[in-house]
């Protein structure tokens, strides 16, 4: 399945969330979470293709935020691993600690 991205116009501080869907606009229905709560505009959501994460909609949180990790992704305000220096186990075992 597609994977996309959803984020808010204008707001990278806002968040990004990884959804799976066939299309853009059943995508956007997916919506929730962070990037929900700091909606204030529902025009103002983006959606975007995200390819390096296609097919992996059975992974569980942990292992997608792994993979999210490895393509660059950041947790705002929180200590995570460095992904230059840190194994994947380390960023396993502060994901089961942060979440």
């Amino acid at each position: 399945m597609k994977a996309y991205y959803l984020s808010i116009k204008d707001n990278e501080d806002a968040g990004q969330q990884v959804v799976f869907a066939s299309t853009a606009k059943e995508a956007k229905r997916l919506v929730s979470g962070e990037v929900w709560d700091n909606l204030e505009n529902y025009l103002d959501l983006r959606v975007n293709r995200a390819p390096q994460f296609d097919d992996m909609e059975d992974l569980d949180a942990a292992h997608l935020a792994l993979k999210q990790w490895r393509w660059g992704w950041i947790w705002f305000d929180m200590d995570y691993p460095d992904p230059d220096e840190a194994t994947d186990e380390q960023f396993m075992d502060w994901y089961e600690r942060a979440f």
